[in-house]
């Protein structure tokens, strides 16, 4: 298993700063890429659980998930307003756990159950309307 370190994540923060300097975008395309990488409350609580659900399980190391932590802080509003070099590379690790979270699950419901908890979807309380509809069977 892969473990990503401080190292990693600040290796990644400084290439995509690089490289961002390098592509001369104006102020506003700057600031319109960082409005689209802004996260809403929902999605800000899944990575902040990812995150520690990630630097327990050693998939993250925890100087790493302690470094996100302090950087994103405890609000969504904080995090919103990070440089964009960071929105980036936390939006792209919060993408990896959400896929290695998918990718262990191997149990279609538990996929829909998990996608429906998380996008807070009223159709949760309609989940065995859904696992009749598309035969998945009982719980």
């Amino acid at each position: 298993m892969y473990m990503i370190t401080l190292q990693t994540l600040q290796s990644a923060i400084v290439r995509t700063r690089n490289l961002i300097s390098t592509k001369n975008l104006s102020v506003d395309k700057l600031s319109e890429m960082s409005r689209k990488l802004d996260m809403d409350l929902m999605e800000y609580s899944r990575f902040q659980e990812l995150k520690s659900i990630a630097g327990v399980s050693g998939e993250l190391s925890l100087d790493a998930a302690q470094y996100v932590y302090n950087r994103i802080g405890n609000t969504v509003e904080r995090f919103n307003k990070l440089p964009l070099e960071e929105k980036w590379v936390y939006t792209e690790l919060f993408q990896k756990l959400l896929k290695g979270r998918i990718m262990k699950k191997s149990d279609l419901k538990e996929i829909i159950k998990e996608v429906l908890l998380w996008q807070g979807n009223a159709y949760c309380q309609d989940i065995q309307d859904l696992k009749h509809k598309w035969s998945l069977g009982s719980a």
